[in-house]
């Protein structure tokens, strides 16, 4: 089995294009790494003091905006609701 000239080109394209994809996403990472890290630890701090000052919150924030989301959409259907749709000004 032979490979014809415009399948060798496709392969070493599609080789050389993986390989400027996977050189680029590393030195993307390795330029915006710290910064991450940084935003990460600053967000753990901002979190733990948030829950040191709210400790009625304890552990469950995720599970207390989930929470609000919620009744703020039942306040919306509520107030949808009771709006008559054929009142006239």
């Amino acid at each position: 089995m032979t490979l014809r000239k415009s399948n060798v080109r496709v392969v070493a394209l599609s080789c050389f294009y993986l390989l400027y994809v996977v050189i680029g996403a590393s030195i993307f990472s390795a330029i915006e790494e710290p910064k991450e890290r940084q935003q990460v630890k600053k967000l753990k701090s901002m979190r733990s003091h948030f829950l040191v000052k709210h400790q009625c919150v304890g552990g469950e924030l995720h599970f207390c905006i989930i929470c609000f989301r919620l009744s703020h959409c039942l306040q919306l259907a509520h107030s949808l609701r009771s709006w008559d749709i054929n009142q006239t000004s």
